[in-house]
């Protein structure tokens, strides 16, 4: 898929390329964070799939964040780490050989930058949500699951990874093939320069 819509200038990139994606909510230094939206089952986790490998194979290291408006329990009842978080612990860190989770009770949702500090020394995050935060973002889109897409302009979207190229997109960024996850990537990597070759 090809598209005319040129890269955006420095002066037109979404606000997530300024500070708030340079410094974590802790102060320490941040790496690029591109969060992928759509609607459930538009295709963003296989993409996301996709796309790991590639920039591991270039030697980046890559962390992820999924968002959920829906609660999750990390523990199974009854086991140790479960009755610390029930007992009260704010909390909970289970450790084991070559994993390390941490399980941590919040008074909200917590913002992209604030969890940005959990990946210190990373190449770059990936996250899986997270409309409403200002880092920039890629909007997996398919006519065919829904038929308006989800961003506008002041959405922070640098580009529509989709299958429907002559769609008329709201915004003018950057058209890519959802189904050449190689295109997508090296867009990314250009867009935070990060020195890759694909």
């Amino acid at each position: 898929m090809t598209t005319n819509r040129p890269l955006p200038s420095s002066a037109e990139r979404a606000p997530g390329r300024d500070k708030k994606n340079k410094t974590a909510g802790n102060g320490a230094r941040a790496c690029p964070a591109v969060s992928f939206i759509g609607k459930s089952n538009v295709g963003k986790t296989t993409l996301i799939e996709k796309l790991i490998p590639i920039f591991n194979s270039a030697g980046l290291k890559v962390g992820t964040i999924k968002h959920s408006f829906h609660g999750f329990e990390f523990d199974r009842e009854g086991k140790d780490s479960w009755r610390h978080r029930r007992a009260g612990a704010a909390q909970t860190v289970i450790s084991t050989p070559g994993t390390l989770a941490l399980v941590r009770s919040t008074p909200g949702d917590t913002p992209v930058e604030n969890i940005l500090g959990f990946f210190e020394g990373f190449d770059l995050v990936i996250t899986d949500g997270f409309k409403t935060d200002k880092f920039p973002k890629i909007e997996v889109f398919r006519p065919s699951h829904y038929a308006v897409p989800m961003l506008g302009e002041g959405d922070s979207i640098i580009a529509y990874a989709t299958d429907a190229p002559e769609f008329a997109f709201p915004v003018s960024v950057p058209v890519l093939d959802i189904n050449d996850p190689a295109m997508v990537a090296g867009f990314v990597a250009k867009y935070f320069k990060l020195k890759i070759d694909f």
